[in-house]
């Protein structure tokens, strides 16, 4: 990853629920605005559908794997991340990490820093153990 310069890598990628995510789509834009950006490209072709609404395409963050010091350093990430919580996004209207990081990402980072189809499985060990249990 380091050598092609992924900052961040995913296995999954998926249509959220909308009933899960009221507001986000607005919000999202209303951030937009604020900060004086145009949807990205790539914002336009993952995320809407005709007439500008929301896709709802996410990233799965299940197994994900991210340059850190692009949340922690990035000041329109991190202005987006402090927007939803400053809106209860995750706390009122309980949104998932999924689609929070799915908005910005696909706005700010350049498709060749996004890799899809992560391969994990070198990681994963092909043998299992048994293990046994006992009760008493």
């Amino acid at each position: 990853m380091q050598q092609r310069k992924i900052q961040y890598a995913f296995t999954m990628a998926n249509i959220e629920d909308e009933v899960h995510i009221p507001g986000v789509w607005t919000i999202f834009h209303q951030f937009l605005k604020e900060h004086c950006l145009k949807p990205s490209i790539a914002f336009r072709k993952t995320q809407t559908r005709w007439f500008n609404s929301y896709s709802l395409a996410i990233i799965f963050t299940n197994f994900a794997i991210a340059n850190v010091s692009l949340f922690r350093d990035h000041s329109l990430i991190r202005a987006w991340l402090h927007k939803v919580d400053r809106n209860g996004g995750i706390y009122r209207h309980r949104w998932g990490d999924a689609p929070i990081h799915t908005l910005i990402l696909t706005q700010l980072i350049s498709r060749n820093q996004l890799l899809h189809h992560l391969s994990i499985n070198p990681l994963v060990k092909s043998d299992y153990i048994e293990i046994e249990i006992i009760s008493y």
